[in-house]
C-alpha cells in the first residue's frame, strides 16, 4: 500500500480436498497428482490500498459491503466499523 494504505494480499496455488480443505503447493513445481475429487484453485494478488483504511468514506464502505466486494465481519476488520 501507499500513504498509509496496507500491503495487498499474496496470491498462491492451492489443492483443495472434497472435504474443503486446502493445501498451499509450491509455486515452481510440477507433476503433482491430484486424486479424484481434488480441485486447483489459483488466487490471484491483490493490490495494495491507497491511505489509511480507518480513513474510507463510510458511504463507500456501505456501497463495497452492497456490491458484495467486502463483507460486513471484513469491513470491520479492514476499515475498524463498529
Amino acid at each position: 500500500g501507499v500513504q498509509g494504505g496496507r500491503d495487498g494480499r499474496a496470491g498462491g496455488y492451492f489443492r483443495q480436498l472434497p472435504d474443503g480443505s486446502s493445501l498451499r503447493l509450491p509455486s515452481k513445481s510440477s507433476d503433482i497428482a491430484f486424486a479424484a475429487g481434488d480441485r486447483f484453485v489459483l488466487e490471484t494478488s491483490g493490490g495494495g490500498g491507497l491511505g489509511p483504511p480507518e480513513n474510507r468514506d463510510e458511504s463507500a464502505i456501505d456501497i463495497d459491503i452492497a456490491n458484495g466486494r467486502v463483507s460486513p465481519d471484513g469491513a470491520r476488520a479492514d476499515y475498524g466499523r463498529s
